[in-house]
């Protein structure tokens, strides 16, 4: 029998250093951080932002030693103080790899990313390895512009679940296109089983839940 390895056997502690911090309008910050080990696009880290509190993050970019990822400023929690006051130069802490948001087919002809603010990095993650074919929905308080700009993608912001679905409906997901939900757990189920729906296939569609009202944790 093949012995299966799992995240839990390769996350180790890392210690890294700030070399590039950017404010993406109110909503979001970009972080580069140098002296990494070898991650993915899409490996999630664990980062220290005080007191031994871990928040969960994205691999949005990647480059030599280095990796980025684009955090939400929730304004609620110890992470939105951390991301403030972060810059260039500063240590950071944490945990890598853990368990990766699933990296869409290569032969997607579109991929949909669709969430909630959360949902900005990995989009941005899956705009760099899908470039021309990705489409994202968010709903939250990201501009538009911002989202466009992090992920160069085409991007929809709305306020409400049901026009996140409308926008679900009317984009009509075809049998080769993917499908990415990212962010809160009730959302992400409401909107996987609107999909199923509309005919979208298990295999075409990947769910990562970051967050429910009821614990604490992503930022």
């Amino acid at each position: 029998m093949t012995e299966r390895t799992t995240y839990r056997d390769i996350t180790a502690a890392f210690t890294a250093a700030v070399a590039d911090v950017v404010r993406v309008g109110t909503t979001h910050v970009r972080v580069v951080l140098g002296g990494m080990p070898a991650l993915a696009l899409l490996d999630t880290i664990a980062v220290d932002v005080g007191d031994g509190q871990l928040r969960r993050y994205t691999v949005s970019s990647v480059g030599e030693g280095s990796v980025e990822f684009v955090a939400y400023r929730t304004t609620r929690g110890p992470a939105t103080r951390w991301l403030d006051a972060l810059a260039e130069g500063q240590t950071v802490i944490g945990l890598a790899p853990e368990r990766p948001v699933k990296t869409p087919p290569a032969d997607a002809a579109r991929v949909l990313v669709v969430g909630d603010d959360t949902a900005v990095g990995v989009a941005r993650a899956v705009g760099a390895s899908h470039a021309g074919r990705v489409h994202v929905a968010i709903i939250g308080e990201v501009l538009p512009e911002d989202v466009v700009a992090l992920t160069g993608a085409t991007a929809h912001v709305v306020d409400t679940n049901d026009e996140l679905l409308d926008w679900v409906t009317n984009t009509a997901p075809q049998a080769d296109d993917y499908v990415v939900l990212v962010g809160e757990q009730a959302l992400n189920q409401q909107v996987r089983q609107h999909a199923f729906g509309l005919g979208v296939d298990k295999e075409s569609l990947a769910t990562r839940t970051f967050w429910r009202p009821d614990r604490a944790g992503i930022e």
